[in-house]
């Protein structure tokens, strides 16, 4: 059996009493939205329709939020008995014609759509639960066969979920996940603060999740002390260009796209190959970059953007070496001297990198030579 989107629901959490935050967590604003907002959105992308939201505690404002955003709230009357009554209230109003469903609760509302996509296609008939984990740490939320629904209503102990999860250990699937979030609740005032901080730059791998990436397609460790050179590259003529441009460039998403330009290196087509891997993890914008890091292709390099940035900054670096343009180029075109077509692709190349290289030179008012990038050699 393959589990599809259609065939899913979703169970969020939302009705305890949020007394350790000290405001109320469904209706907390994080970037302009509310938690509920937030989990319900990043579902409904996956993918996910049938989601049913749990209310206890201030059940009527986590209702007229479910009015104002369309999902459907059902009401916990015994959730002062704690989240397993919740869990088991949501599984009697989920969709009968769910094979599977999510279980999340509201104080993790940040999980990309891309994992809970990741979660589903993971489930087949030899697992009845896919747990998503970070750096070998399981988080939230976990996918539960339907079957287990039952068991979960069956139940009458306390942390019951728990042991239901521990039961059926032997048939759960570990999926690896390049999604900080899953790990990131907001019990505390300070764990929201942290969060935020962390959503306001979502769109760019966390340090954490950038060691995950690399983990997870078994990245070589030449590639990365590779990646790590023109990251020092790029970012030293970046922050330049930004002192006479007004932070024109993004650095940080320059800097991620620069350490992961090789992540797919080996394979046919390499940065197509590397940028299909970032955005089936939830990086679309680094995915953009890293998509042109080898040809800049039809894609205008004025004004110096991200792109063009990484595209030189890869071509001043061979393995982990800063190199002029004219010995980097030398070095690959004696590599196919006798071929015709890719002598040709590589000259064109190399016009591109010296029209961008001039570029910076002028904007910089000074040249990229050995100089230039005495601080980081």
């Amino acid at each position: 059996m393959i589990i599809l989107l259609v065939d899913v629901s979703a169970i969020i959490l939302a009705a305890g009493f949020s007394s350790r935050m000290g405001k109320f967590k469904p209706l907390v604003q994080i970037g302009g939205e509310t938690c509920i907002s937030r989990a319900v959105s990043g579902l409904r992308e996956a993918g996910v329709s049938d989601i049913v939201v749990v209310t206890g505690f201030m059940a009527d404002k986590v209702i007229a939020e479910a009015v104002s955003l369309g999902f459907r709230p059902v009401e916990n009357k015994n959730f002062q008995k704690g989240m397993f009554s919740s869990v088991q209230e949501g599984v009697r109003y989920m969709s009968s014609q769910s094979k599977a469903f999510f279980v999340l609760p509201v104080d993790v509302p940040m999980i990309r759509p891309e994992t809970f996509r990741k979660l589903i296609f993971s489930m087949d008939d030899r697992y009845d639960i896919a747990h998503p984990v970070f750096l070998g740490e399981r988080g939230h939320p976990p996918l539960l066969a339907a079957r287990l629904g039952k068991v979960i209503v069956s139940f009458s102990s306390d942390n019951a979920l728990n042991r239901i999860l521990e039961q059926n250990e032997t048939r759960s699937i570990s999926v690896k996940v390049a999604d900080e979030f899953t790990i990131m609740d907001m019990d505390t005032p300070e764990d929201l603060e942290r969060i935020k901080e962390r959503a306001r730059t979502d769109h760019i791998p966390s340090a954490k999740e950038l060691v995950a990436l690399l983990e997870m397609f078994s990245c070589p460790e030449n590639v990365i002390n590779h990646g790590k050179r023109v990251i020092d590259v790029a970012e030293l003529i970046a922050g330049k260009i930004n002192e006479k441009k007004h932070d024109k460039i993004d650095i940080p998403l320059l800097k991620a796209a620069a350490l992961l330009h090789d992540i797919a290196k080996g394979k046919k087509n390499h940065p197509f190959a590397g940028a299909a891997l970032l955005r089936e993890n939830g990086f679309s914008r680094v995915a953009d970059v890293v998509e042109t890091h080898q040809d800049l292709g039809k894609k205008n390099f004025y004004p110096l953007d991200e792109h063009s940035v990484l595209y030189l900054a890869d071509k001043l670096v061979a393995g982990n070496e800063i190199v002029c343009l004219e010995e980097r180029f030398n070095r690959t075109l004696s590599k196919f001297s006798s071929d015709v077509l890719a002598t040709n692709a590589v000259m064109e190349r190399y016009s591109v990198a010296l029209k961008v290289r001039d570029e910076a030179e002028l904007i910089i008012g000074r040249p990229l030579d050995s100089t230039f990038f005495s601080q980081v050699i």
